[in-house]
């Protein structure tokens, strides 16, 4: 069972080595995620607090790059509601405030990907659903690297961020069955 194991991983790796992908993304894919996995909230909890702190931004903006994309498409199909219409105003300025963190540390912003990763409900009920599971994803990922020895100024905005989630995931679950939800503003 090894040997099939071990050739089985060997064949994933060369394959995907192959794609031109990285070693990171053949090493999920041996262990039965795809790289989609790899990506925000989802990639960091994949690998949880053996994360650098340069990791650690890398997921957080791509988190905040997904969730700002997914609130727009909601948007361009079902209009400038609430809190949709809210809560991409503050992704703007996470990402403005992790931004401000990339450069401060001279690491170098991955690019928004985050349209390859998103996925798009069927229904405003749905869409609802979808932004509290992102914001519930946010949370555990901010839970996750605050849970370890940070600078300062990272901690300050990943607990800001955590705090804002927060926030963002009641006024989602406020707007379940009435069509919007009630949205207070604390970035």
């Amino acid at each position: 069972m090894k040997k099939i194991w071990a050739m089985m991983s060997i064949l994933v790796l060369t394959a995907t080595l192959a794609a031109g992908c990285t070693a990171q993304d053949a090493n999920t894919e041996a262990a039965g995620q795809t790289a989609a996995d790899d990506y925000g909230a989802a990639g960091a909890i994949l690998y949880g607090q053996k994360l650098s702190v340069e990791d650690m931004l890398n997921y957080a903006i791509e988190d905040e790059y997904l969730a700002r994309q997914t609130y727009a498409d909601i948007m361009a199909d079902y209009g400038e509601v609430t809190p949709f219409s809210n809560i991409i105003l503050a992704e703007e300025y996470h990402i403005e405030l992790l931004t401000g963190l990339f450069e401060s540390y001279g690491y170098t912003m991955p690019k928004d990907q985050s349209a390859a990763h998103e996925s798009l409900p069927r229904s405003f009920e749905e869409a609802l659903q979808t932004g509290a599971v992102i914001e519930e994803d946010n949370i555990a990922m901010y839970e996750m690297f605050l849970a370890v020895d940070l600078p300062d100024d990272v901690s300050a905005v990943f607990e800001e961020l955590k705090a804002a989630s927060e926030n963002h995931l009641t006024a989602f679950q406020g707007g379940r069955g009435n069509g919007g939800g009630q949205y207070r503003e604390n970035h």
